[in-house]
């Protein structure tokens, strides 16, 4: 998960034009590092193409700092893993002939 905990740093440092120093776990996009809602829908479209995941739109509100984010990324992929499962579930076994 480290390897994905860095993409979701970078995709955050790149689009925020931030100072990775400046980027902690807590700081808020918007009030410390002065993202609008158009930044954060970037965000969350970068890191849905990024990843392979979907985000529900319920979820933008709580993408507030970078540990709320990785929260949100880790429910999305956990849906993903869902959904695959119950297909792979509901998949008709091949029968030997």
């Amino acid at each position: 998960m480290s390897t994905t905990t860095d993409h979701i740093r970078q995709i955050v440092l790149r689009l925020l034009e931030a100072d990775e120093r400046d980027l902690t776990e807590t700081s808020l996009f918007a009030e410390d590092h002065g993202a609008d809602s158009m930044m954060i829908i970037q965000i969350q479209s970068e890191l849905e193409c990024e990843l392979d995941i979907v985000i529900a739109r319920e979820e933008v509100p709580r993408m507030i700092h970078l540990k709320a984010l990785r929260e949100v990324v880790a429910r999305a992929v956990a849906a993903k893993e869902a959904a695959r499962a119950a297909i792979s579930s509901e998949e008709p076994s091949a029968s030997p002939a």
